[in-house]
């Protein structure tokens, strides 16, 4: 039966009267109203309808009502707590929780999610009005309704109307604090660190939960940390909604601003000797419940190691969270809470012995070929032939990310050498050697390129563009080269033309000819012919031939 406000009988009175111990119907347990809210709520434990004084709120905000008694959270829906667009009637997407410090208090947070280049967008638009309701049984509601974990429902309606602004509050206020964290290395087969041979065997990895019972490496913490896993994932936990925007692109899993680098000689301070990023993959989750803001990083092979300094000058890893990084109200991650630049220790590099078959390595098998970047065919099928080359490879591999540009200009482009360390830890070798290659001719001469997914390779400048690959190349799907420039003069470079680029009196000599001939063998000498006695090798024959002149 249906109760009715104040309409109680003697013996209701009596009864109640017994039970109670001078606090309110909620106080005593007797019945769930509505206590108060975020929007300024009246108290409704008198059973009269509840207003809210808060008219104006921001897109964000979260809507929480405190209730007299705990609240059984499977009765709170947005049938039983109702937000709806006024104009249009629709239903903002958001999520409905207990205040984990208080089971009495719900709290209504609007949905917050993220477009492909991981820019914020709200459950709540802006500048719209949206109405909230909680049925009230003592209100003649016929529900459904929020109830207790007793089963009691709730007595007083909630009704209320906001209006949004174009703005959004910090859910966390003030600039947002950041922790990193470090997969890390707690034990090697041997047990020697410095063993050759050792083999890393025990790991620790970070656990946000805990439930792992081991310490998480807090990178910047104060303390140094060491024996970073080579293969590791490095996270960086900021404590607060952060706009993901400003730490990685979902799609291309790059980060716009935050970089993580190898420091060659360990000095922090000075970033001159720092290689180029290394390259990998960023991925970012945001934790609207916690709070929290997960960006981790993996590398796409190895960091390097610790070097041949370690443990007393070891080169260093720097991790650089500039302020461009900032939450949803653009509160930037600071030095002092945790941004700017932090380093560790990675673990030592494992030194295998390689022992040569005895009169030197063949190569007859494959087993010690570098497939990406090698130029020749290894194995049982190998042979000495005239073919046309992939170049020299001398300026290394290139790798163009998941949608990056690169563009290289064939009238000057320089790369830049750097300092590697090689396979002992030694950053520099001996000797006055260039620190970078120009190129000047537009002939680029890669030992393997790559273009992954969405990625450009451009090339402009005046110089026509040549582009040479010694190893494996591989344009991905979805990659682009793009070669595209004006058309170059009438020419058939198929057809020597002497007389064009030397002048009349060129000597028609085939190769071969001592002196004054055409130089060395073409790409397509069996079309302009070769001098006498050239021999190849197939399968390791040597064939005598002549082949005609013209």
């Amino acid at each position: 039966m249906r109760k009715l406000p104040f309409a109680l009988s003697a013996f209701a009175v009596s009864l109640l009267a017994a039970c109670s111990t001078g606090g309110s119907p909620g106080a005593n347990g007797g019945a769930l109203y509505v206590r108060s809210c975020s929007l300024g709520c009246s108290d409704g434990s008198s059973g009269a309808q509840v207003s809210c004084q808060v008219t104006n709120t921001v897109q964000n905000t979260e809507i929480s009502v405190l209730f007299t008694e705990p609240v059984d959270i499977n009765s709170v829906s947005a049938s039983s707590f109702r937000v709806v667009n006024v104009d249009n009637g629709t239903t903002p997407v958001g999520e409905y929780f207990l205040d984990p410090g208080n089971p009495n208090r719900v709290v209504y947070r609007p949905a917050l999610t993220f477009d492909l280049n991981g820019n914020p967008s709200f459950g709540f638009l802006p500048n719209t009005a949206y109405g909230i309701t909680i049925a009230g049984e003592l209100q003649g509601d016929t529900g459904p309704f929020i109830r207790s974990v007793n089963g009691r429902v709730n007595q007083s309606r909630l009704q209320c109307t906001i209006l949004t602004t174009d703005q959004v509050t910090d859910p966390v206020p003030g600039d947002p604090v950041v922790e990193i964290y470090a997969d890390y290395v707690t034990g090697y087969t041997g047990g020697v660190p410095t063993e050759i041979n050792r083999v890393a065997n025990q790991f620790g990895f970070f656990d946000h939960y805990g439930t792992d019972g081991l310490e998480d490496n807090l990178v910047n913490g104060g303390d140094e940390v060491i024996d970073v896993l080579r293969t590791g994932t490095i996270y960086m936990l900021f404590k607060d909604v952060m706009n993901p925007a400003t730490l990685a692109n979902p799609v291309t899993q790059t980060a716009p601003f935050i970089t993580i680098r190898t420091d060659a000689d360990g000095d922090l301070a000075d970033a001159s000797d720092r290689l180029p990023p290394v390259s990998g993959a960023y991925r970012v989750s945001v934790d609207t419940e916690r709070l929290e803001t997960l960006l981790t990083f993996t590398p796409a092979t190895s960091f390097l190691s610790a070097g041949s300094g370690a443990p007393l000058n070891p080169r260093r890893m720097a991790v650089d969270i500039p302020t461009a990084c900032v939450d949803l109200v653009g509160n930037p991650a600071r030095p002092a809470n945790g941004g700017g630049v932090s380093g560790f220790v990675t673990e030592l590099g494992t030194v295998t012995p390689i022992t040569l078959p005895a009169g030197g390595e063949g190569f007859f098998t494959n087993a010690g070929e570098n497939g990406v970047e090698s130029g020749g065919i290894w194995g049982q099928n190998s042979r000495l032939v005239f073919d046309v080359g992939g170049g020299s490879g001398r300026l290394g591999s290139l790798v163009v990310g998941v949608g990056e540009t690169i563009i290289l200009n064939t009238d000057s482009q320089t790369f830049p050498l750097g300092s590697v360390a090689n396979l002992i830890g030694n950053a520099n070798m001996a000797g006055d050697f260039p620190n970078s290659i120009t190129v000047t001719d537009g002939v680029f001469e890669f030992s393997s390129l790559t273009v992954q997914p969405g990625g450009i390779l451009k090339l402009e400048g005046s110089n026509p563009a040549r582009i040479l690959v010694r190893g494996e190349l591989d344009i991905t799907s979805g990659a682009l080269v793009d070669l595209s420039g004006a058309s170059g003069p009438v020419h058939d470079s198929q057809t020597l033309q002497p007389e064009a680029e030397f002048g009349p009196t060129f000597p028609t000599l085939p190769a071969g000819a001592g002196s004054g001939g055409w130089g060395g063998d073409r790409y397509d000498f069996d079309q302009i012919g070769v001098g006498p006695n050239v021999f190849t090798t197939i399968g390791g024959v040597d064939l005598d031939e002549t082949v005609p002149e013209i």
